[in-house]
């Protein structure tokens, strides 16, 4: 049975993903802000929402979830590609010839890079496998490892010389690490989640708290490109409170009904890998043509909108192709 909050949370997380890509182009007033504001939400939730659904249903690490767990999330990874790249060579040369990429793209693909979103596929898969592995050497140990995570982190992220090689060499092992900070957090927010359910006042403190600390940040931040302004332990207090805040505004919305909402949810993987392989954000990018802080913003949502309804169509045909590939339904 399918918990509602969290399909709405997702569904939240992907219209989010989706806006930032149609408006992060555009340098308008106050874009920093604003593209930080979404992004230290957008990702994380993700994997916040993984860690919480381990705590509700606990799973142990053995061949057969893992062998699950790649059909699952690396057939799609595939599929993805390959359309992805298939719809670069029709339409997106940008000066490129079709060898270089048919090469770049499988290059991506296959050193588990990513073409443009899909990074976040492998991402999700190793901060799984990596989690569960903690979990079994030692249940107890799990939340005493995450400063053992996180340091390490916060140095190389704040080392410009040390981040800019490992970034360009390792960027899946670390933003894997970063996401299993995330999980690790998300699996112990129960009590965190009750407490601001419970308090009106702590729940004001926390958006305050969010509101005011997304202003910290004095450029753009990016978990795919390991940018956190130089301020990592922010990214992941922000990103965790922040995340929080969504989940608990959602889980006093179980009892309403959102079918649409829901429905985006639980295909969330799909809208993820389809909004830019399709190329379908990219041409709504191109058509706001404006620096204009309110004009981009509203052009940005209205077109985030309008490519949540065309992605439906895609989304069921691509559900049923990958279904019938993996016999598991993915979500």
């Amino acid at each position: 049975m399918r918990i509602k909050y969290i399909d709405r949370c997702k569904a939240v997380g992907i219209f989010l993903i989706i806006f930032y890509h149609t408006i992060f182009l555009h340098n308008f007033a106050d874009s920093t802000y604003i593209v930080n504001f979404i992004s230290l939400i957008m990702l994380p939730i993700f994997f916040i929402l993984s860690g919480i659904l381990k705590n509700i249903h606990p799973i142990i690490l053995t061949k057969k979830f893992i062998r699950k767990r790649v059909i699952q999330l690396f057939i799609p990874y595939i599929i993805f590609s390959l359309i992805s790249i298939f719809i670069k060579v029709l339409f997106f040369h940008n000066g490129k010839t079709v060898f270089e990429i048919i090469k770049n793209g499988f290059y991506l693909t296959f050193s588990f890079r990513g073409i443009d979103v899909l990074w976040f596929i492998p991402v999700l898969f190793f901060s799984e496998i990596l989690f569960l592995m903690l979990f079994e050497y030692n249940k107890n140990f799990i939340i005493v490892s995450i400063p053992f995570i996180i340091i390490p982190l916060y140095i190389v992220a704040n080392s410009h010389r040390f981040s800019n090689f490992l970034v360009t060499e390792s960027m899946i092992p670390l933003a894997s690490y970063v996401a299993l900070i995330f999980l690790l957090l998300g699996y112990y927010s129960h009590w965190i989640i009750s407490l601001i359910e419970k308090n009106t006042g702590f729940q004001i403190v926390i958006i305050s708290m969010y509101i005011y600390g997304v202003g910290l940040f004095k450029s753009k931040i990016d978990l795919h490109y390991f940018l956190f302004g130089n301020n990592f332990l922010m990214y992941i207090f922000l990103g965790f409170i922040g995340s929080l805040e969504l989940i608990v505004i959602f889980k006093r919305t179980n009892k309403m009904n959102f079918k649409y909402l829901d429905w985006i949810g639980e295909n969330s993987l799909y809208y993820m890998c389809l909004h830019l392989g399709l190329g379908i954000t990219t041409i709504a990018t191109g058509f706001i043509l404006s620096d204009d802080t309110t004009y981009v913003l509203a052009l940005g949502i209205i077109y985030t909108i309008i490519q949540c309804i065309v992605l439906v169509y895609p989304t069921i045909v691509f559900n049923y192709i990958i279904k019938r590939c993996t016999q598991f339904k993915i979500s």
